[in-house]
């Protein structure tokens, strides 16, 4: 509210003059409004979050589908004037459900279901660059070499004893497991020739997780240096549309 000023009759001087009624006005509009002002504020500055962090995503990982990992960064939650307690939330997830991204904010380690869903790292004859996806078709439960739940029970592995009395567990398109938890070799092979087979798969018992997301960081970092200046245009713009 400009304050009005009043020239006295003095060379160099003037009078500021404030009606009580008029400031009383002013704080009351201020406090009905604020709940209103919180609220916008608080919602801009989530939208600030979401956007900074999906940016990050990008940066922070190798993203091939960018659309898709976007979208596994939401405003959970938009504030309400409303509400008690005014607040929204900002986290990771898909809106289908799944939630890609939350291992990373943690950190830790990936371990295995049992020896027959163990952790799988592609090789380089199906993954010829960082970016590349390997064929859905040649994922080992696509090759029927993962144990897999059936209509009723559990659907039983194909499988062959070797020449030296081990079983070895067999797919399709001439895929094959060598090895076991804890042996120096153990993956998917596929013969290629009579005498030639190639790596698709690495199995692991586990692999290390780096916590990278920086998720929580990053939203207090936005959140300090965006919402004085969100809250400073919500708080005008509510003034400025009290009645």
């Amino acid at each position: 509210m400009p304050l009005p000023m009043h020239p006295t009759g003095s060379t160099g001087a003037a009078m500021i003059e404030v009606h009580v009624s008029d400031a009383d006005a002013l704080c009351r509009a201020a406090q009905q409004q604020l709940p209103f002002a919180i609220s916008k504020a608080i919602n801009a500055t989530a939208n600030n979050v979401r956007d900074t962090m999906r940016d990050e995503l990008l940066m922070r990982f190798m993203v091939r589908r960018k659309p898709f990992i976007r979208s596994n960064v939401q405003v959970k939650k938009y504030s309400d004037k409303k509400e008690p307690t005014i607040y929204a939330e900002i986290g990771t997830g898909h809106p289908d459900g799944s939630d890609l991204l939350a291992k990373f904010e943690r950190g830790g380690t990936k371990v295995m279901k049992s020896a027959l869903n163990p952790v799988i790292i592609p090789s380089t004859n199906i993954k010829r660059t960082p970016m590349s996806i390997p064929a859905t078709e040649m994922y080992p439960h696509m090759l029927g070499l993962v144990q897999q739940r059936a209509t009723i029970g559990v659907r039983k592995l194909r499988t062959h004893r070797t020449r030296t009395g081990k079983i070895q567990i067999k797919g399709v398109r001439r895929t094959f497991v060598i090895g076991e938890p804890g042996a120096k070799v153990w993956g998917v092979f596929q013969r290629t020739s009579k005498k030639k087979i190639r790596l698709l798969w690495t199995y692991k018992q586990s692999v290390p997780i780096t916590a990278r997301l920086g998720f929580v960081k990053t939203a207090e970092a936005v959140v300090e240096a965006r919402w004085p200046a969100n809250f400073d245009a919500a708080f005008a713009q509510a003034i400025a549309t009290a009645r």
